[in-house]
């Protein structure tokens, strides 16, 4: 007997250590491969969320929000990003810890990680079911709905020349009335304002986005008018019902 195998059996014999009950194993690595689900899980429903925050915003007027690189980087769903990195990190943990976790690098549980979290993401996008969690987090969790208001109060932003709000008259083809989230009404100039195309005429009790320049205290010359995104048409719904 080697030496090493000596030193092994003595430290064993003094440390009196007892091999581990099979079912305490296979428990044990049943536990972990639910916490790796779980992980997969959560990471897939944060990516189903930043799949709809990403489609719901309005790119072509980000630049007006401050213009250059940081305008588009601002708008981005830092939390789900965040949230999705840390279940990814949380999923390879524990599966290096599951039986034969060892033969796979650490690289390759990452890519298995993210490949997955994509595919069930995109699933629950285009299901409509990460705009639904959208929707329950707003109405339930007060701290989230509290986040998602603060980052969304940037599209109000007339000194910018983005003036979202509901359309309460319209008169001919010059002027019509809007308010705006804090329920101030503009008078808004749309005679050489442009909408994009396939888009209906925009009506009385609709919910847009207008763009353009502010021109005094109450008044905006609109240069575009488009429909609220999902993410607007909530935000401003909920600021109605709270009046």
């Amino acid at each position: 007997m080697s030496d090493i195998s000596k030193n092994i059996l003595k430290e064993i014999d003094e440390k009196h250590i007892k091999p581990i009950p099979k079912w305490q194993f296979i428990l044990l690595n049943i536990g972990l491969f639910v916490m790796f689900g779980f992980a997969i899980l959560f990471g897939s429903l944060a990516t189903g969320l930043i799949l709809f925050h990403i489609f719901s915003t309005d790119w072509e007027i980000v630049p007006r929000i401050g213009g250059g690189l940081h305008s588009f980087i601002y708008v981005l769903p830092y939390m789900w990003i965040i949230v999705t990195g840390l279940m990814i990190f949380l999923a390879t943990l524990v599966y290096k810890h599951t039986f034969k976790g060892y033969r796979l690098k650490p690289s390759i549980i990452v890519l298995i990680s993210i490949i997955a979290s994509l595919l069930v993401g995109s699933v629950l996008f285009a299901t409509k079911s990460a705009e639904g969690m959208e929707k329950i987090l707003r109405e339930n969790v007060a701290p989230y709905a509290q986040y998602r208001e603060s980052r969304e109060r940037i599209w109000q932003t007339p000194e910018h020349g983005i003036l979202p709000g509901r359309i309460i008259d319209i008169k001919k083809t010059s002027f019509m009335l809007l308010d705006d989230f804090s329920g101030k009404r503009w008078q808004v100039d749309i005679t050489d304002a442009k909408m994009p195309r396939f888009i209906k005429k925009p009506q009385v009790g609709d919910l847009v986005i207008v763009t353009g320049e502010r021109t005094g205290q109450n008044s905006f010359e609109a240069d575009g008018i488009r429909p609220a995104t999902k993410m607007i048409r909530g935000f401003h719904i909920k600021i109605e019902k709270l009046k």
